[in-house]
């Protein structure tokens, strides 16, 4: 059962950055479960104001260095913009037009603006991470590829 994760009223957000040091990761696909295990690394998430992503604000950096998860999820991915959803913060790139089909990609280009016209996503890129926080402190990461469609999720327990 999820815990009640905190919950963010509007879209804007006050980014800090993150260190944050999981103890375990899943990693899902089709629905099941197709790998799981202790996490080992150091997951650091920093906003990059370089005058790219979304309307300028800068881009949001995401690092681990999992070496079980290297050929599953790049060791680090840059995401164009940042907002408040509902229980979550999400990071994202949501190109105009793009390679990645799944469901999740379909309703955020319906949703959030476009930050690029056109990318295209390798198997190991997610386009977008949200970070779950308990008591303004995250409790889960959850990184959403596409091509083939996968979740791989990061937990404190």
């Amino acid at each position: 059962m999820e815990p009640e994760y905190d919950r963010y009223p509007d879209q804007e957000v006050v980014w800090r950055d993150i260190r944050f040091a999981p103890a375990r990761f899943e990693v899902w696909m089709s629905g099941q479960k197709i790998k799981s295990g202790r996490a080992s690394s150091i997951i650091t998430i920093t906003l990059e104001e370089n005058g790219l992503g979304y309307q300028g604000l800068g881009q949001v950096e995401v690092r681990h260095n999992e070496a079980a998860l290297l050929n599953l999820l790049s060791d680090e991915n840059m995401f164009d913009m940042y907002g408040a959803q509902g229980n979550r913060i999400v990071l994202a790139t949501v190109p105009t037009q793009t390679n990645a089909r799944s469901i999740d990609m379909t309703a955020m280009q319906m949703r959030w603006p476009h930050s690029r016209y056109n990318y295209d996503f390798k198997s190991d890129e997610p386009y977008a991470c949200s970070l779950f926080m308990l008591n303004q402190r995250i409790s889960k990461l959850a990184f959403h590829l596409d091509n083939p469609e996968k979740l791989v999720e990061f937990y404190v327990m």
